[in-house]
C-alpha cells in the first residue's frame, strides 16, 4: 500500500487525473447516446442514463481530488 500512497502522493493529477477524464470521456459518451436515443424514439434508456450520471459524478470526484492533492503537495513543498 505504500507504493500506492507514494504515487499517489507524489504524482496526484497521474493517479488521479487520468482515471477522472477517463471516466469523463466515457460519461460524454453514454450522454451523447442517450441523447441520441432520446431524439429519435422520445424515450429514455434508463440504463444507459445511470451509467452517464455515474461515470459523471466519478469523474468530478477524481478530478476534484487530483486538484485539491496537487495543490496541498505544492504548498508543502513550498513551505519547506
Amino acid at each position: 500500500m505504500s507504493t500506492v500512497k507514494q504515487l499517489s502522493i507524489r504524482h496526484p493529477l497521474l493517479f488521479y487525473g487520468v482515471p477522472g477524464t477517463i471516466a469523463l470521456l466515457v460519461a460524454l459518451a453514454f450522454w451523447v447516446w442517450t441523447f441520441h436515443v432520446f431524439a429519435a424514439t422520445r424515450q429514455i434508456l434508463t440504463n444507459v442514463a445511470l451509467v452517464a450520471v455515474g461515470a459523471t459524478i466519478v469523474g468530478l470526484m477524481l478530478l476534484t481530488t487530483a486538484v485539491i492533492l496537487w495543490v496541498l503537495v505544492s504548498v508543502v513543498k513550498e513551505a519547506k
